[in-house]
């Protein structure tokens, strides 16, 4: 059935004909897309049930993930929560916890409502007494929010049906809550609603309201005095930022204080005062004071040579962090503008802060990882301005005996590309040993090192792992990011080959088969790279990717991304995202490598059906010799909460993908390390 193209579509664009013949499984409730997907199933089942070694493999995965875990700490007043998974639990449950990260008491458990159903810390109370929380089931970016006692665990408030939170504030005197929570294909106006608790059915009011356009956004967000909105939208194909403010003693009365700002412009709130991180006049960004009329007043946190990636406030402590991986660390500033002190973190490795959901927050928690060693959670307190660590895999997982080295290579216009490359202890370089590469270039994203138990087994296995910080990302500055974005996509693409080119030949590598991984915007990266040498490859693992550039912007909100990619509607653009595209250069006559994608019907950011679509063209072609097979879950969304045996399973089915196709022994004996 893959060798039909039903009502093959041909559109014009711009005076090229695109011939798309698998837009048929574009629709997920047709029975023949229904009919696919189970046929997808089988050869899935198909391609591994010849493997005796999977059990082995499985236990071995397992050893790695069936691990108590904390995450997404959070401390309001003397008050601590976080999430918490026992290693016997499918998925992390809300406790209470002492300031060392002792549990106290469980405030919230999925487990009751199903393994595939996640939840997540919202906002809390200034005192810390009532917490709202999401839920959500598989990995949509659609949830409800409920509100608990933390004293008692008791439900506080039914709350909101699946949707968009878009922020929510308890009101000072904790009658009630302010919410921006959109609904699923809603086309009424952005709101801020207020919800008084005890109301019973009566409808919550609207107190702030404005018009919906097809790009806009807004985000709602508060200091414990006063409240704001971020609204974002279109003016003349460019987007652009207004910020609305009122306080709690008048939510009828909205003020813009700041106007049409051209995005990326995010206003926020702190110490009764209004700041915002622009990019104007500052390409790699800065963090400035705005006074009331919205006009800069100060420049708080200049601009630096790296984009700035996050900042989070903690008491009077503004820390900021930037998108690089050869300076990592955390730098702290007051909000008169002066410079404190840094957050030092080792070379090699990569920090990420946790956004506090509370406004009157003392601390800021952190956690730092590399290739070889897990994330660890760390509490910052911006009275001491000292650093502590919190529980983690840390005490399980000792740093594993693996090297990391950062090597130069030449891309195919003449430019130096960073790129690092680990392998483990225990195996030598030779010719023929196997190499996983991967990167992002996209977004401004960095490479940066991160633990990963796919990787760290593949290494185990004698597997190097490489990741080219190519253009797209923001690894050497605004420069960087701009020379991969919109029309010069192509850039990163090259980058990337460039990378398999320097491993595979002519350098001290020697020859080696190279497998590519890539997820969301990485798995059009390795994607668009194979359609274009698919002679530097011997397999493809691509995880929930956008494969089709000309309709990319037809699927769920993503022409939210004309901004990174580009648009059809421009004559320029549209030459550039079709030459790139990968689903519309599957050449008839290539055997391309070994590939395995994975999606989900649960993915509202990356469309399922770009798997859909991309896995039938190649499939259904007579030249195509090597395997091509696709993970395909109900339940699988972009969100990374699916159930432990879920990721247990999935985890197991790519490394054996992925080393049965570059030919590396699994049936030896496995044991784990620790």
């Amino acid at each position: 059935m893959n060798n039909i193209a039903n009502s093959n579509v041909i559109e014009s664009f711009h005076g090229t004909s695109v011939s798309d013949p698998y837009r048929w499984l574009e629709d997920r409730q047709s029975i023949r897309t229904a009919e696919w997907i189970a046929d997808q199933r089988r050869r899935f089942g198909a391609y591994f049930e010849r493997f005796d070694f999977i059990p082995q493999l499985k236990s071995y995965v397992a050893e790695h993930l069936v691990q108590n875990t904390y995450a997404r700490p959070v401390r309001v007043a003397s008050h601590y929560f976080c999430l918490h998974r026992d290693s016997r639990e499918e998925q992390s449950s809300i406790w209470a916890v002492s300031s060392l990260g002792q549990l106290e008491q469980r405030l919230v458990n999925p487990a009751a409502k199903g393994r595939f159903f996640s939840v997540d810390i919202y906002s809390l109370s200034a005192d810390g007494s009532l917490l709202a929380y999401t839920e959500r089931v598989g990995g949509t970016a659609n949830r409800g929010v409920r509100i608990v006692e933390t004293h008692s665990g008791a439900e506080w408030w039914k709350g909101l049906s699946p949707g968009k939170p878009m922020g929510m504030l308890f009101l000072p005197n904790k009658r009630g809550v302010l919410y921006c929570h959109e609904l699923v294909g809603t086309k009424a106006p952005h709101c801020v609603h207020i919800h008084l608790f005890g109301q019973g059915t009566r409808e919550d009011s609207v107190v702030f309201q404005v018009p919906r356009t097809p790009r806009s956004s807004i985000v709602l967000f508060g200091d414990g005095e006063r409240c704001a909105c971020n609204v974002t939208y279109e003016v003349r194909g460019q987007l652009v930022t207004s910020c609305y403010v009122s306080t709690f003693r008048n939510l009828t009365q909205w003020v813009r204080v700041v106007a049409e700002r051209p995005s990326p412009f995010s206003p926020f709130l702190w110490k009764e005062r209004l700041f915002a991180f622009t990019t104007a006049d500052a390409p790699s960004g800065r963090i400035v004071e705005l006074d009331s009329n919205g006009a800069v007043a100060r420049v708080i946190v200049p601009e630096a040579a790296n984009l700035i990636r996050q900042f989070v406030i903690a008491g009077d402590i503004l820390c900021v962090s930037y998108r690089s991986a050869r300076e990592p660390g955390i730098w702290l500033w007051t909000s008169t503008g002066e410079r404190v002190g840094r957050i030092d973190v080792p070379l090699h490795c990569s920090v990420r802060m946790i956004t506090s959901v509370c406004g009157n927050t003392e601390s800021m928690f952190y956690s730092r990882e590399s290739f070889t060693e897990v994330p660890q959670l760390f509490e910052f307190s911006s009275d001491s301005r000292r650093s502590a660590e919190w529980p983690s895999l840390s005490d399980i997982h000792p740093k594993l005996p693996f090297s990391t080295d950062t090597l130069l290579y030449t891309s195919n216009d003449g430019t130096e590309v960073p790129m690092y490359f680990v392998t483990s202890s225990a195996h030598s370089f030779s010719v023929g040993n196997p190499v996983l590469m991967t990167s992002y270039g996209g977004f401004g994203v960095s490479v940066t090192p991160q633990y990963s138990v796919l990787l760290t087994v593949l290494l185990k296995l004698g597997v190097s792992v490489a990741l080219p910080c190519i253009r797209g990302g923001a690894d050497l500055g605004r420069g960087w990011y701009d020379a991969g974005r919109r029309t010069n996509r192509q850039v990163a693409i090259a980058d990337f080959i460039a990378a398999a080119e320097s491993l595979s030949v002519g350098t001290p590598f020697g020859v080696r088969p190279i497998a590519v991984l890539g997820g969301s915007n990485s798995g059009l990266l390795v994607a668009a790279a194979m359609t274009q040498r698919p002679d530097l490859f011997r397999v493809v693992l691509c995880i929930a990717p956008l494969l089709d550039m000309v309709r990319y912007e037809t699927f769920d909100n993503a022409t939210n991304w004309r901004e990174e990619y580009g648009t059809v509607s421009e004559p320029d653009e549209f030459q550039a995202l079709y030459a790139y595209s990968p689903y519309h250069h599957v050449d008839e006559r290539v055997d391309y490598p070994g590939m395995m994608f994975v999606t989900g019907d649960k993915d509202d950011r990356c469309n399922p059906a770009h798997v859909r679509k991309m896995v039938a063209r190649l499939q259904g072609r007579f030249a195509q010799i090597h395997p091509v097979i696709v993970d395909y879950s109900e339940e699988r969304g972009h969100a990374p909460v699916m159930p432990l045996s879920t990721r247990i399973d999935a985890l197991t089915h790519r490394i054996a993908f992925l080393c049965n196709e570059l030919g590396v022994d699994v049936r030896g004996d496995l044991v784990c390390q620790y």
